[in-house]
């Protein structure tokens, strides 16, 4: 199966950019979290493909009344938290992901692969090294930065037995963690590779606000980095 892989929209429509990519041969999407509005949560949704919807950190904290801001963000905004309660049927798709109540859609979610492998979807991480306030919340903040970072990730992938997890949050152009180790994979090195059954990855798929997105054959286990300026 190709999946498409995007993460950290904020606030730009990915609908149209998707339905090009269906004639591409694309059979799923999966949304990796950061939409900041509603109008882009229920576009997502209206896609007319399989697809797997990630809660990222913004719209976690929008549903339970905590303003953020960031570079990103539009300025011409008074308050994202209104925006959100002004849009009951999207804040309720938020709440019901993080409690578990949507198949589809949630925290982290698993699937199972043709070689019977499973990856995992996040934002952030699926776990944090930091206790300062709530697992959870620190799990969707969690940067792949440093190697503690990416290290109590790769024990957490192994206690679930995951092959590969899929992240976005930190902005950063598509990288690849290898059992700890890791590579930077752009356009002006290469932009496909294989991930080799038996070891684990963390990928890391940039954002689409900056273009980026990245295409993931689930039979070949071959991922491509792509940049919608190059297309």
């Amino acid at each position: 199966m190709k999946t498409l892989l995007i993460a950290d929209t904020h606030g730009k429509n990915p609908s149209n950019f998707i339905r090009q990519m269906i004639d591409k041969k694309i059979e799923q999407v999966v949304f990796l979290g950061d939409y900041d509005t509603p109008k882009i949560l229920k576009r997502s949704k209206e896609i007319e493909l399989r697809k797997k919807i990630i809660v990222g950190n913004h719209e976690f904290h929008y549903v339970y009344g905590v303003e953020l801001r960031g570079n990103l963000m539009e300025s011409s905004s008074n308050s994202y938290v209104s925006l959100w309660d002004e849009n009951p049927l999207e804040k309720k798709f938020i709440l019901d992901a993080i409690l578990g109540k949507i198949t589809y859609a949630g925290l982290t979610l698993e699937e199972e692969i043709e070689d019977g492998s499973k990856i995992a979807y996040c934002h952030g991480g699926i776990v944090s090294k930091n206790s300062s306030r709530t697992e959870i919340v620190e799990s969707i903040w969690q940067r792949a930065k440093c190697p503690e970072d990416i290290e109590i990730n790769f024990k957490k992938m192994k206690e679930k037995n995951y092959s590969i997890l899929f992240r976005g949050h930190d902005h950063e152009h598509f990288t690849i963690f290898l059992n700890g180790l890791s590579s930077l994979i752009g356009k002006s090195i290469e932009n496909k590779i294989k991930l080799l059954n038996g070891n684990r990855y963390i990928v890391s798929v940039g954002s689409f606000y900056y273009g980026d997105y990245a295409i993931f054959d689930s039979k070949s286990r071959e991922i491509e980095y792509r940049n919608r300026g190059d297309d």
